[in-house]
């Protein structure tokens, strides 16, 4: 396991670039480490675990295309009466 951590710690690494001030691959490389954590789980025997891992990654990763979360996403972030910062 502690091959399987280097070596997906410098595929992430390589994933990750910055340009200017932003970063970029940051959800790639973290669900590389998700995938690689997956596959040791199988890789152990743990397949039940391994399948609610997976289902919970992919609500993670998908959460902004489904519908009901997207609509909870926008009435989190609406600005209530007087919280404009309008003076």
């Amino acid at each position: 396991m502690a091959g399987i951590v280097t070596g997906v710690g410098f595929l992430g690494a390589g994933m990750i670039f910055r340009d200017g001030d932003t970063m970029r691959g940051l959800t790639s490389a973290a669900a590389l480490w998700a995938v690689a954590a997956v596959g040791m789980l199988a890789g152990i025997g743990e397949f039940l675990i391994a399948v609610l891992i997976t289902a919970l990654i992919l609500l993670i990763l998908e959460a902004r295309y489904l519908p009901v979360l997207r609509r909870l996403e926008v009435q989190s972030w609406r600005p209530k009466d007087g919280e404009r910062g309008e003076e």
